[in-house]
């Protein structure tokens, strides 16, 4: 106990001297983390996500990052392998890995290196372990389309030794009893002992495997087996002996998904609960409040001795919290900067600075790259920087609405301000050119600070109001929402872009409008355009978005310049020279345009990440840009040649090479035949179609789409009413399959899969749906007489299958289908596909109905 809180006590002061120096540049985790584990020692901590797909390891007293591994390596061809499991070696300088395409991967521990890759099982790997000597690698698999299995292999190779004889149910966790006997835990909390020298089970608490439960993979074991955690109801956890099957404790816990993970004594239990966690001692029945992160909440792991708890944020934060369980001191791992959220550039050129999920604010000195300062006083990821015109003065903003005021010079932090109380998107935060006035959009919200004493000073708000519609929901506001805004040079304007697609001009001192031009649709971006009475504004049109040069007193258009899915836009940034600007996009790319061509001259990949924010030196000789990918990026805007990164590229082994390229070439192969599927489907679908039709039925009644569960039977009921097409309020259709194939149908809920009731292709798959005399409700848009879109229905649902030579029947209101409006929807031919699974086939069809076509089907 001694020797943990000396431990203790040096990853707390190690924490304070991170959060108060210079904190070494390093990557995180790009995405959501979907596992943690810690070392059987403690010391280290391995964490996966989402993202790039990378495996990091930690150490885990000073949130120093050892190594970090992408996984692309596990991949065979186009197949789903995201990892599922890990495992270390006894003498803890291996991990085996499990991934969902079936393979199985031996790591070394130590620096990361990718030692092999196995064929384990079809798909599914769901739990892996070491043989307690170290020299075999046993996994369990849950194919999709076969029974559970258990196989040995060679930590060696990796080549296969056996296969355990029997179903073993759906193993989620493995030990080794002290006698060699290998435990295997599956879904529902039980355990089965197996004999691995003769493959055979031992014993078994239940002879036959349990269907897979409503809360499927929220169970957990302690490392011995000997106690399991099962989420039993919506608000209950069953502590329970496995040895022999006795309850041991009842645990009330509230949350959407209930996790669950034992320290290696199984005397202490973390439960998930909404906003947080609670420790549970299993020995005296106390328990603890351990805080969560304010995002939902991702993976978790109990270190071996119960006394250090690591939880993963959800999709925001992208940090690791570590909490110490016996005074609940916490502390964060995560990469520095993380996720880069804004750069800006002083105005003497001197300095830019940037931040991010980390929570530090970074400044580098422009000409040696060298960090000049780091300002840590935010307790949330910074959102956005601001250098006043002067470059005395720094803001920052947290994504908690918290602003700190800084002296540029010595980084002392001069005042703290909060500027809203709500969790909300940064867009942009500016000082006006004489400094007096501060600029703050808040998703749509612009407030105006005044500088001199840091009080908000007002707001921009239009005398219109304003509605955005979205099929049958409709949200108002007071004001037109400002999607984005700037200063003029004239020190006297400021410039608004509007959800209305108008732009704006205010006397922001009086907060009178001065102007008020319509240049589109809805403003996305917008930024002024230096030495020219001009603006570049990124605008809707209909469903398309354009960048345009326009005149800044008449909104009249200059220029026009293009690009590539300009849709998916996620930044605009100006050089102050007026010659050049960029744009990000959600892949990651950033594209570069002089403005007087109408293409992008020059376009960067960067560094396989999204959301970049992007900055140019005063003197528009550098761009700068930073984003999801966690780096920084500097390039020569005159050459486009690369000029320096604050991380170094990923660097591939021979083996990862080797594997990537026959990856690669195996997509290429399964490219060529999907082509050939997609050529024939495209002919099949294409004569299928005219056997997929709608027919009136009759005129009736029916409920309230808006007032259906979410799961509905399919069984006839309202539709057993007939009434004359005077009395009715809707009429009821009928929608024939007589092709050979089964189809996939929109519908606003879902309906209980009947196992009577399935379709098998001729390589015996089977898919279930919807046979015989069904009633359904149809998911369908509106369109009126002229095929174009008329806003109605909800934003959601689900589809059903309807198999060949079969019809449902499905009601449609009468009052919608008035001036020649109709219904339409699009359905997908079913087949199997080149993976041997039940895929669409062919192009998306279009049905529509209206009724004109009433006559047409009573006559046919």
């Amino acid at each position: 106990m001694k020797i943990f809180a000396i431990f203790c006590f040096v990853i707390f002061t190690t924490c304070l001297s991170v959060l108060s120096q210079e904190p070494t540049f390093q990557f995180g985790s790009p995405g959501s983390v979907l596992i943690l584990k810690f070392s059987p020692d403690d010391s280290r901590l391995l964490s996966y996500s989402s993202g790039d797909q990378s495996i990091c390891m930690w150490e885990a007293e000073s949130g120093r990052l050892l190594w970090r591994r992408q996984i692309s390596a596990v991949q065979k061809a186009n197949e789903y392998y995201t990892l599922t499991g890990f495992a270390w070696s006894p003498d803890q300088k291996r991990l085996v890995s499990g991934s969902g395409n079936g393979t199985i991967q031996l790591w070394s521990a130590d620096s990361g290196d990718l030692l092999w890759r196995a064929d384990a099982h079809h798909d599914s790997v769901t739990a892996v372990i070491f043989t307690p000597d170290g020299k075999n690698i046993v996994s369990s698999g849950s194919p999709e389309n076969s029974a559970d299995e258990v196989k040995e292999f060679s930590a060696l190779d990796g080549s296969f030794v056996k296969q355990l004889d029997g179903n073993s149910c759906t193993v989620i966790a493995m030990a080794f009893d002290p006698d060699g006997l290998l435990k295997l835990g599956n879904l529902d909390g039980n355990v089965s002992v197996w004999d691995l020298h003769s493959g055979k089970v031992r014993s078994r608490i239940n002879t036959k495997c349990l269907e897979r439960r409503s809360y499927e993979w929220e169970t957990s074991f302690s490392t011995d087996l000997k106690l399991s955690a099962v989420r039993s109801a919506k608000q209950e956890v069953t502590v329970k002996n496995t040895v022999n099957n006795e309850l041991v404790k009842m645990i009330t816990a509230d949350d959407y998904r209930i996790y669950t993970r034992f320290d290696a004594t199984g005397t202490k239990l973390i439960v998930s609960e909404y906003g947080g966690f609670e420790l549970v001692d299993l020995k005296d029945g106390t328990t603890k409040k351990i805080e969560g992160f304010f995002s939902p909440q991702g993976a978790i792991d109990l270190s071996h001795s119960g006394q250090v708890f690591a939880q993963a944020s959800g999709a925001t934060d992208r940090a690791i919290k570590v909490t110490e369980t016996t005074n609940a001191r916490s502390w964060f791992i995560n990469g520095h900067p993380g996720l880069v959220k804004t750069i800006k550039y002083s105005h003497d050129g001197t300095v830019f600075a940037f931040a991010g999920n980390d929570r530090n604010i970074y400044l580098l000195d422009s000409a040696t790259r060298k960090i000049a300062r780091v300002l840590v006083e935010h307790m949330g990821p910074a959102e956005a920087v601001a250098f006043s015109p002067d470059d005395k003065l720094l803001v920052s903003m947290d994504e908690n609405g918290n602003c700190k005021v800084w002296d540029r010079m010595t980084g002392a932090l001069i005042k703290g301000v909060k500027a809203t109380d709500n969790f909300r998107d940064i867009r942009r935060m500016e000082f006006s050119p004489d400094g007096k006035v501060l600029m703050i959009l808040l998703e749509g919200d612009l407030q105006l600070w005044d500088t001199q004493t840091w009080t908000l000073a007002g707001y921009i708000r239009t005398a219109e109001k304003y509605e955005s519609t979205s099929g049958q929901m409709t949200i108002g506001y007071s004001s037109v929402p400002v999607s984005d805004a700037t200063f003029a040079s004239d020190g006297k304007t400021l410039i608004t872009g509007h959800y209305d697609g108008t732009v704006r001009h205010w006397n922001f001192t009086t907060g009178e409008q001065l102007a008020k031009l319509k240049v589109g649709d809805r403003i996305q971006f917008l930024a002024s355009i230096p030495q020219q009475n001009a603006l570049l504004v990124a605008v809707e049109a209909g469903k398309d978005l354009s960048i345009k040069e326009i005149d800044s007193e008449n909104g009249r258009e200059i220029k026009r310049f293009v690009g590539f899915d300009l849709a998916y836009m996620k930044a605009l940034s100006v050089d102050q020279q007026g010659k050049h600007f960029a744009a990000s996009f959600i892949s990651g790319e950033v594209h570069f345009w002089n403005f007087d061509r109408p293409s992008p001259i020059r376009k960067f990949d960067g560094d396989n990440s999204g959301n970049q924010s992007i900055a140019f030196s005063p003197n528009g000789k550098n761009m700068v840009y930073g984003g999801d990918g966690q780096n920084i990026l500097i390039y020569d805007t005159l050459t486009g040649r690369k000029l320096w990164q604050l991380l170094p590229p990923y660097k591939r082994s021979e083996l990862e090479t080797r594997l990537e390229k026959e990856s690669a070439l195996q997509r290429t192969i399964i490219g060529k035949r999907k082509a050939v599927r997609d050529k024939q489907g495209s002919i099949d679908t294409e004569k299928y179609k005219t056997k997929v039709y709608i027919r009136f039925e009759h005129f009736g009644d029916m409920s309230d789409p808006g007032n259906k569960k979410m799961m509905e039977s399919d069984e006839l009921n309202e539709s057993k009413i007939k009434k004359s097409a005077n009395d009715a309020s809707a009429i009821w259709l009928r929608l024939y399959n007589d092709s050979p194939l089964p189809i996939s149908i929109p519908t606003q809920n879902m309906h209980f899969v009947n196992p009577r009731c399935s379709f098998q292709f001729p390589n015996r798959k089977k898919i279930f749906g919807l046979c015989r005399e069904r009633e359904v409700s149809i998911w369908y848009g509106l369109i009126d007489k002229e095929g174009k879109g008329v806003p109605y229905g909800f934003d959601f649902g689900s589809s059903a299958v309807l198999f060949p030579n079969m019809s449902v029947i499905f009601p449609v209101p009468l009052a919608i289908l008035k001036n020649g409006n109709a219904i339409d929807f699009d359905y997908s031919f079913q087949n199997i596909d080149i993976d041997n699974k039940i895929g669409d086939y062919g192009t998306m069809k279009r049905l529509k109905f209206g009724l004109m076509d009433i006559s047409l089907t009573i006559q046919k």
